[in-house]
């Protein structure tokens, strides 16, 4: 069918085909006044009192017909656009299931064998350096990798789909590292404890760190629950530091703390994600 716009000339709607409209900042005039009555030349125009415009209808890109290849190559690009940050899990299945793999063999074999996997004074000592990633693999108990994996299924594809694959897994991985070294500070440093925390925990509030800089600073919101999310990580993390001072210690509030601050000062510095 004809284009209703330009009605099948092809030509541009607001300009015939001319290729310049009239300079909208001085009304073709080319020229401006100042409040004292002196005259200058437009900048918008500089002085022509034209702009330039492309010469053929944008609706139609000029063909002066609305096909059916058009109309379908028109919808591919928005749907692309807003597929780009459609939730993903590429990483976030992987991820779980490393973490059910793990969890299992530890349930199963010699506990002996997979101790190096945890931070302890001695781990850097031993040349055990893998030792700042691997807790955020470990889980002892069912409870505890059920709670875990099921925040990750739930908040991780969203946050995928809006950071990609490859910048989710290095956000992931790296507040692995955030919060255990921050782990490592308050549990053996300060408390000294035998060991750091375990748990994917960490790298959770680093999901949480992430979502709060892309919305503080691009504005990015994906169709979750923001609010509760935020209000959620709020009350565990302050309530698991007064937990401290209790006899109910048992949370790793320092590898919490430890990735919400590096998801979020990693996600603050880095440039505009741009999806899949």
């Amino acid at each position: 069918m004809n284009c209703p716009r330009c009605k099948g000339s092809g030509n541009c709607a607001q300009c015939g085909g001319e290729g310049s409209i009239e300079c909208p900042g001085c009304s073709g005039k080319g020229t401006k006044t100042t409040s004292r009555g002196a005259s200058y030349n437009c900048k918008t125009c500089e002085g022509e009192g034209k702009v330039g415009c492309s010469p053929h209808c944008s609706s139609c890109d000029g063909t002066g017909e609305i096909t059916e290849a058009f109309q379908q190559q028109t919808r591919d690009k928005y749907r692309l656009k807003f597929a780009n940050y459609a939730p993903n899990s590429k990483i976030v299945g992987p991820i779980v299931l490393l973490n059910a793999i793990v969890f299992l063999l530890i349930k199963t074999t010699d506990w002996n064998v997979w101790g190096p996997l945890i931070l302890t004074p001695f781990s850097f000592q031993q040349g055990h350096y893998w030792t700042l990633i691997s807790p955020a693999f470990v889980h002892f108990s069912l409870l505890h990798i059920l709670l875990n994996m099921s925040f990750l299924k739930y908040y991780g594809p969203h946050l995928e789909g809006l950071l990609g694959k490859r910048r989710f897994l290095g956000c992931y991985l790296f507040t692995a590292v955030t919060a255990t070294a921050l782990s490592y500070f308050g549990n053996i440093v300060l408390h000294q404890y035998s060991a750091a925390g375990v748990g994917a925990s960490g790298p959770l509030f680093g999901i949480t760190g992430a979502y709060i800089a892309l919305h503080l600073r691009w504005r990015m919101s994906p169709n979750v629950d923001l609010k509760r999310l935020f209000y959620l990580s709020g009350v565990l993390l302050l309530g698991g530091f007064l937990l401290e001072f209790t006899e109910f210690n048992f949370i790793d509030n320092w590898a919490h703390l430890g990735g919400l601050l590096g998801g979020l000062a990693l996600n603050l510095l880095l440039p505009r994600p741009q999806g899949n």
